[in-house]
């Protein structure tokens, strides 16, 4: 990446202020808010909220700048401060995704926290203007600053002041903002705030910039279910976090503000998400990271968004066949390598497994669509109004040259649920006579072994291996028997002896 040495003549300094005005004027004011979302409770709750924010600036005011017992109450807090345990660092949640047998995602597994996140390295993205992009709008002295920035911090205090409650910038730094994302330490209290300047210290002599940068560009909340970069470059823009331009990296460094805001999936959040990417382009370019060229084009460049839906990225309900496969994988986790059931489920839901399946969308696709078709399961509706139960089914279709479950569908209309009933696997129920022509004369016909032309004598028989003093089978209809008959006809009267006689 190029970077800019400062203009050197009047005229560039002249050219560079113009854009700034042009800029600024474009970008001014605070996010919209849709209409919705101004209620009376509302008002008076961030009413409240601005004066106990209020109140604690003032508090850490007079307890910084006031010596004595305010010094010794700081180093209290500080002294109580618990090291960020290591266990923090390692990123367990991430998601999993399964893929059907050509390795077309077909599932995104978020498990319960609902966390869509992929880790990304940040050697991957270091050739991006991700970096600078955040660096720039949430902590220009990133590079030098010991976890804290002090000038910031009494800025933002002064501008917290100012504006009743509202600071115009936040004081936090990436690394202040790193430690709240891994402890999950959101009280909004003086010991909290003393509490995370000092963890920020320790981090700042504990990892390198770069390990920082890591931790915190596969954290920081992107909006909807998404946590990270590479998951919010994937669902936002359909591309690797490797792979994003300057205009797409500051439209994502401008999201984590208030991901709810800058929400590119609805209208008022893009529009809100534009004009704070032009905020991040202009303090990019005030820190010398872009060239003024650079600035103009990513302006000019219209970006492509995604339109991979919600439900296609992250769907709530799982088919049947993604529900087995689900407990069949984890299943062979407990089996494997002993793991508990919980230990198991939580890798398959959250633990960043690449599952690939066998599922053949060609044969699944006509079996969804009968499945939801009434007619295939009831002649007359109406017969089944005020039944307790419609008349229901469940199938599994297996290659048979390769044994591998190709399709599934475990229940008739929209699975509205998951982890509900599958008729197709938790179903144990005698097939009956359907077994005859499956599991007996159709293989027998494959093998050349009867026709439906052979003949096969109804007759006494004894046939049960534990029982050999005892007639089995005997059929259903009668207690004599027909003689000899046809396989066609056998099948037609559902005659047991001769099935049995072919098995």
């Amino acid at each position: 990446m190029e970077s800019n040495p400062r203009p050197g003549n009047q005229k560039q300094k002249r050219k560079l202020q113009r854009i700034k005005y042009r800029v600024g004027k474009r970008i001014s004011g605070r996010p919209e808010k849709p209409a919705g979302d101004i209620t009376y409770p509302g008002i008076i709750g961030k009413f409240t909220g601005r004066i106990a924010l209020i109140f604690i600036v003032v508090l850490l005011v007079i307890t910084l700048f006031v010596g004595g017992t305010g010094l010794g109450i700081v180093a209290g807090y500080i002294n109580t401060t618990e090291e960020i345990p290591n266990s923090l660092f390692k990123i367990k949640e991430q998601t999993s995704h399964m893929y059907d047998k050509d390795g077309t995602l077909i599932a995104t597994l978020t498990g319960a926290s609902n966390i869509n996140r992929e880790v990304v390295n940040y050697h991957e993205v270091s050739d991006t203007y991700i970096d600078e992009a955040f660096i720039a709008i949430e902590d220009r002295s990133f590079e030098t600053n010991t976890g804290i920035d002090p000038k910031r911090i009494i800025s933002a205090v002064i501008s917290t002041l100012i504006n009743l409650g509202e600071s115009s910038h936040g004081g936090s730094t990436i690394t202040q903002q790193t430690v709240k994302m891994i402890t999950g330490d959101n009280e909004v209290s003086l010991q909290r705030k003393i509490q995370e300047w000092y963890r920020a210290v320790q981090l700042t002599n504990k990892l390198s910039k770069a390990d920082i940068m890591h931790t915190y560009l596969n954290n920081v909340p992107m909006g909807n279910s998404y946590v990270g970069i590479e998951s919010a470059a994937k669902a936002y823009f359909g591309k690797h976090a490797s792979e994003l331009n300057l205009p797409e990296c500051a439209l994502l460094a401008g999201i984590p503000k208030s991901p709810a805001s800058f929400n590119v999936r609805t209208e008022l959040g893009r529009k809100n998400a534009l004009k704070r990417q032009r905020s991040v382009l202009q303090a990019m370019l005030e820190e010398d990271m872009i060239t003024v060229q650079q600035f103009e084009d990513a302006l000019n460049y219209e970006l492509v968004f995604s339109h991979e839906s919600l439900a296609q990225s992250t769907h709530s309900v799982n088919t049947y066949f993604e529900e087995h496969v689900m407990q069949e994988v984890t299943q062979d986790l407990m089996d494997q390598y002993g793991y508990t059931y919980n230990v198991a489920n939580a890798m398959v839901m959250n633990g960043g497994l690449q599952i690939y399946t066998s599922l053949d969308p060609t044969i699944q696709e006509p079996l969804d669509r009968y499945f939801s078709d009434i007619d295939y399961f009831q002649a007359d509706p109406s017969l089944f109004i005020n039944t307790p139960e419609i008349p229901q089914g469940g199938m599994v279709v297996f290659d048979n040259r390769t044994g591998l479950l190709v399709a599934m569908q475990g229940g008739y209309g929209k699975k509205e649920a998951n982890m509900v009933f599958n008729r197709a696997t938790d179903s144990i129920n005698s097939p009956a006579s359907a077994i005859k022509p499956l599991g007996v004369y159709g293989p027998a016909i494959e093998e050349d072994i009867v026709t439906g032309a052979t003949i096969i004598r109804d007759e006494e028989v004894y046939l049960d291996f534990q029982n050999p003093g005892v007639p089995w089978p005997d059929n259903w209809y009668t207690d004599e028997f027909l003689g000899d008959m046809s396989v066609r006809y056998a099948v037609k009267i559902s005659n047991n002896i001769p099935s049995v006689k072919t098995l």
